[in-house]
Protein backbone atom coordinates (compact mmCIF):
# COMPACT_ATOMS: atom_id res chain seq x y z
CA UNK A 1 0.00 0.00 0.00
CA UNK A 2 1.45 3.35 -1.00
CA UNK A 3 1.77 6.25 1.40
CA UNK A 4 -1.08 8.09 -0.31
CA UNK A 5 -3.35 5.04 -0.05
CA UNK A 6 -2.41 4.67 3.63
CA UNK A 7 -3.38 8.32 4.23
CA UNK A 8 -6.68 7.75 2.40
CA UNK A 9 -7.37 4.68 4.55
CA UNK A 10 -6.75 6.63 7.77
CA UNK A 11 -8.95 9.44 6.49
CA UNK A 12 -11.73 6.98 5.67
CA UNK A 13 -11.42 5.24 9.05
CA UNK A 14 -11.83 8.58 10.82
CA UNK A 15 -14.71 9.51 8.53
CA UNK A 16 -16.40 6.17 9.13
CA UNK A 17 -16.28 6.71 12.89
CA UNK A 18 -17.87 10.15 12.43
CA UNK A 19 -20.54 8.67 10.18
CA UNK A 20 -21.40 6.12 12.85
CA UNK A 21 -21.86 8.96 15.33
CA UNK A 22 -24.20 10.73 12.93
CA UNK A 23 -26.15 7.52 12.29
CA UNK A 24 -26.59 6.98 15.99
CA UNK A 25 -27.78 10.58 16.37
CA UNK A 26 -30.35 10.34 13.61
CA UNK A 27 -30.76 7.23 11.47
CA UNK A 28 -33.14 8.68 8.90
CA UNK A 29 -35.68 11.44 8.37
CA UNK A 30 -38.32 9.64 10.46
CA UNK A 31 -36.29 8.88 13.59
CA UNK A 32 -34.97 11.68 15.72
CA UNK A 33 -32.50 11.50 18.57
CA UNK A 34 -35.21 11.61 21.22
CA UNK A 35 -36.89 8.57 19.74
CA UNK A 36 -33.61 6.68 19.66
CA UNK A 37 -32.87 7.55 23.27
CA UNK A 38 -36.35 6.52 24.38
CA UNK A 39 -35.98 3.19 22.54
CA UNK A 40 -32.55 2.69 24.10
CA UNK A 41 -34.01 2.84 27.59
CA UNK A 42 -36.75 0.33 26.70
CA UNK A 43 -34.25 -2.54 26.90
CA UNK A 44 -34.91 -4.37 30.17
CA UNK A 45 -31.27 -5.07 30.97
CA UNK A 46 -27.86 -5.62 29.43
CA UNK A 47 -28.72 -9.16 28.26
CA UNK A 48 -29.40 -7.88 24.74
CA UNK A 49 -26.02 -6.16 24.56
CA UNK A 50 -24.29 -9.26 25.95
CA UNK A 51 -26.10 -11.44 23.41
CA UNK A 52 -25.04 -9.12 20.60
CA UNK A 53 -21.42 -9.33 21.78
CA UNK A 54 -21.63 -13.14 22.01
CA UNK A 55 -22.84 -13.29 18.41
CA UNK A 56 -19.94 -11.13 17.26
CA UNK A 57 -17.43 -13.21 19.23
CA UNK A 58 -18.78 -16.46 17.75
CA UNK A 59 -18.73 -15.11 14.19
CA UNK A 60 -15.16 -13.87 14.63
CA UNK A 61 -14.04 -17.20 16.14
CA UNK A 62 -15.02 -19.10 12.99
CA UNK A 63 -12.97 -16.67 10.87
CA UNK A 64 -16.06 -15.26 9.26
CA UNK A 65 -15.68 -11.82 7.65
CA UNK A 66 -18.65 -10.01 9.07
CA UNK A 67 -20.31 -6.71 8.41
CA UNK A 68 -22.80 -4.95 10.67
CA UNK A 69 -25.80 -6.23 8.72
CA UNK A 70 -24.69 -9.85 9.33
CA UNK A 71 -24.65 -9.32 13.10
CA UNK A 72 -28.04 -7.57 13.10
CA UNK A 73 -29.58 -10.36 11.02
CA UNK A 74 -28.30 -13.13 13.32
CA UNK A 75 -29.36 -11.18 16.42
CA UNK A 76 -32.88 -10.66 15.09
CA UNK A 77 -33.34 -14.30 14.11
CA UNK A 78 -31.95 -15.62 17.38
CA UNK A 79 -34.33 -13.54 19.49
CA UNK A 80 -37.58 -14.06 17.59
CA UNK A 81 -39.64 -15.57 20.42
CA UNK A 82 -38.57 -12.90 22.88
CA UNK A 83 -39.18 -10.15 20.35
CA UNK A 84 -42.70 -11.27 19.53
CA UNK A 85 -43.45 -11.37 23.25
CA UNK A 86 -42.12 -7.86 23.88
CA UNK A 87 -43.80 -6.40 20.79
CA UNK A 88 -40.74 -4.57 19.51
CA UNK A 89 -41.60 -4.07 15.84
CA UNK A 90 -38.44 -2.14 14.97
CA UNK A 91 -36.04 -4.76 16.32
CA UNK A 92 -33.72 -4.60 13.35
CA UNK A 93 -33.34 -0.84 13.72
CA UNK A 94 -32.77 -1.13 17.45
CA UNK A 95 -30.16 -3.87 16.99
CA UNK A 96 -28.42 -1.66 14.45
CA UNK A 97 -28.47 1.25 16.91
CA UNK A 98 -27.00 -0.96 19.65
CA UNK A 99 -24.24 -2.15 17.33
CA UNK A 100 -23.43 1.38 16.17
CA UNK A 101 -23.30 2.49 19.80
CA UNK A 102 -20.82 -0.29 20.60
CA UNK A 103 -18.63 0.78 17.66
CA UNK A 104 -18.68 4.42 18.77
CA UNK A 105 -17.74 3.44 22.32
CA UNK A 106 -14.80 1.46 20.87
CA UNK A 107 -16.02 -1.91 22.19
CA UNK A 108 -15.83 -3.32 18.67
CA UNK A 109 -12.85 -2.88 16.36
CA UNK A 110 -13.58 -2.46 12.67
CA UNK A 111 -11.31 -2.63 9.63
CA UNK A 112 -11.84 -0.75 6.40
CA UNK A 113 -10.63 -2.58 3.31
CA UNK A 114 -9.77 -0.36 0.34
CA UNK A 115 -9.59 -1.75 -3.17
CA UNK A 116 -9.92 -0.77 -6.79
CA UNK A 117 -13.11 -2.26 -8.20
CA UNK A 118 -11.57 -2.48 -11.67
CA UNK A 119 -7.90 -2.79 -12.68
CA UNK A 120 -7.81 0.68 -14.31
CA UNK A 121 -10.21 2.40 -11.91
CA UNK A 122 -9.42 5.90 -10.67
CA UNK A 123 -11.37 5.66 -7.43
CA UNK A 124 -11.15 3.32 -4.49
CA UNK A 125 -14.03 1.28 -3.12
CA UNK A 126 -14.33 0.31 0.53
CA UNK A 127 -15.76 -2.46 2.70
CA UNK A 128 -15.95 -2.29 6.48
CA UNK A 129 -15.62 -5.47 8.52
CA UNK A 130 -15.95 -6.14 12.24
CA UNK A 131 -12.60 -7.56 13.30
CA UNK A 132 -12.65 -8.14 17.05
CA UNK A 133 -14.05 -7.26 20.44
CA UNK A 134 -11.93 -5.03 22.61
CA UNK A 135 -10.46 -6.90 25.60
CA UNK A 136 -12.27 -4.80 28.23
CA UNK A 137 -15.64 -5.91 26.84
CA UNK A 138 -14.93 -9.60 27.40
Amino acid sequence: MTDQEHKQKNYLDTGLHKIHKVLLFCQNQYDCRNQIISHYYLWNDDNDICHLLEIIEEMISINFKIIEDDVVEVFCKSNTKKNRKSGLAELEELASYMLTDLVIRNYIQQKTSLYYSLPNAQTLSANTFIMELVAKVK
